[in-house]
């Protein structure tokens, strides 16, 4: 995790924030910015090699926001879950915020969604995340053939938990051989050929396994009534 932060005592403009959000987003890094306690904006960069972010208002949080009132010793959890990032609320007092609405439970987050921890507003971005499963999700129809039955029935499974609540994650190989009467071996077989099939064989496996999820239920493979 990497801070990028004004001189102290150095004047803040709408144009140098500007300028230092691009330069964060050249990076290729998703990162989260806000304005401190002397409005001033500071950003932090999500490392690859981060998986958790804590914040609240004590000290020995990762983002400690101690100038607000409003918000929770220990606050909220940023959680990077099959490469892609997540906030949860850890019981505050006053709730955590996304784009307005009050969450209940984890949460997935896209490109520019704006957190409300007390009255200080974070605001995500992941701009190579979002292209890169929008870029999926255009490939041509050609790219994709079509699925044997049995692949079908290993999909659907994959893809159940993310029915009811798209913040879940994806079925694991034993729960999908279990529902559809496979071994182990033989799910992990069909799920490469269709890897390979979306170009996602080259990604770790709980994000291979999470975008493939999420990709077959927003591009319209599967509908409610095949669960």
């Amino acid at each position: 995790m990497t801070h990028a932060t004004d001189p102290p005592n150095a004047p803040s403009s709408d144009a140098a924030d500007l300028k230092a959000r691009i330069e964060a987003e050249r990076t290729g890094l998703a990162f989260v910015y806000f304005k401190d306690a002397d409005k001033r904006q500071q950003i932090v960069m999500l490392d690859p090699g981060l998986q958790r972010l804590t914040i609240g208002r004590s000290h020995d949080q990762d983002l400690a926001i101690g100038w607000d009132n409003q918000i929770s010793r220990s606050h909220a959890l940023l959680e990077k879950l099959g490469g892609e990032w997540f906030v949860d609320d850890m019981s505050s007092r006053n709730g955590t915020f996304v784009n307005g609405d009050r969450i209940g439970k984890r949460q997935r987050l896209e490109h520019k969604d704006v957190m409300c921890f007390g009255s200080t507003r974070l605001a995500f971005h992941d701009r190579a995340g979002a292209e890169a499963i929008e870029s999926t999700a255009r490939a041509p129809d050609e790219a994709w053939a079509p699925m044997t039955a049995m692949q079908r029935r290993v999909l659907i499974a994959l893809c159940r938990p993310l029915v009811d609540d798209s913040a879940a994650l994806p079925a694991g190989n034993r729960a999908v051989a279990d529902e559809v009467g496979l071994g182990v071996d033989a799910v992990k077989a069909h799920l490469r050929v269709v890897y390979d099939r979306y170009g996602l064989s080259a990604l770790p496996q709980m994000e291979k396994r999470t975008r493939l999820a999420r990709l077959l239920l927003a591009n319209g493979t599967f509908q409610p009534h095949d669960f």
